[in-house]
């Protein structure tokens, strides 16, 4: 949208799971302090310390590709995908 480019693969053709939000140093070590690290994230698979880390990036920027897809197909789209509803 900004570099004049054609936008990716819309979110419709995306079937991976968003990456749970845990630091790479606890996915190396696995066995039972990755299945702490995993019982304590929130239900959306957050870390709810509020700590950032790679993965919190990769999140964030993959939720905003989807909503970035959601408001230029509706403002780019024809009459047929536009609705009131839809906007809101």
């Amino acid at each position: 949208m900004f570099t004049g480019r054609p936008p990716g693969l819309s979110h419709r053709y995306q079937s991976c799971p968003l990456p749970l939000d845990l630091d790479d140093d606890v996915l190396m070590v696995g066995g039972a302090k990755l299945s702490e690290a995993i019982a304590n994230l929130d239900k959306n698979g957050w870390d709810k310390t509020g700590r950032v880390s790679d993965a919190t990036v990769c999140r964030v920027r993959a939720l905003y590709s989807m909503v970035l897809d959601d408001i230029m197909e509706v403002f780019l789209g024809n009459q047929t995908q536009w609705s009131l509803d839809r906007v809101l």
